[in-house]
């Protein structure tokens, strides 16, 4: 008994690693590369659910996508001159396709307000932009 309780610990010590590295990189891959746990393994745990992996990979998941929207915030009310905001609503597209795909239906205005915001920031910026190169 002693013995599966330590396993059992082991094996949830990795899958933290595993998606903590997740979490921040939001690839599988990232998570392989930080736990050096095969993807095999991933895959056997997500798809038993050991130790209740599938919910808390959702979680690792949510947690990225909240990185993303935090990330996508801030460059929309720091936007410079040159950056471009598209990476990252190309990468919002994907992870989150029912608050970000332009064909979704939003239930609320979160989404559509900072892309809002971030095309007039870039508006004024190449306006901006086209003003000095006249001068």
């Amino acid at each position: 008994l002693v013995k599966l309780v330590y396993t059992q610990k082991r094996i949830y010590d990795r899958q933290q690693t595993f998606l903590a590295a997740f979490a921040l990189g939001g690839t599988i891959q990232k998570g392989i590369d930080a736990s050096e746990i095969p993807r095999q393994t991933i895959q056997a745990w997500r798809e038993f659910d050991v130790l209740d992996f599938k919910e808390r990979f959702t979680q690792a998941h949510h947690v990225y996508c909240d990185r993303l929207e935090g990330k996508l915030g801030e460059l929309a009310f720091g936007l410079k001159p040159g950056q471009n905001a598209l990476p990252l609503v190309v990468a919002l597209n994907a992870e989150m396709p029912d608050k970000y795909r332009p064909n979704s239906v939003q239930t609320d205005d979160t989404a559509k307000e900072v892309m809002a915001h971030i095309k007039r920031r870039m508006t004024r910026t190449v306006t901006i932009e086209e003003t000095v190169e006249e001068t």
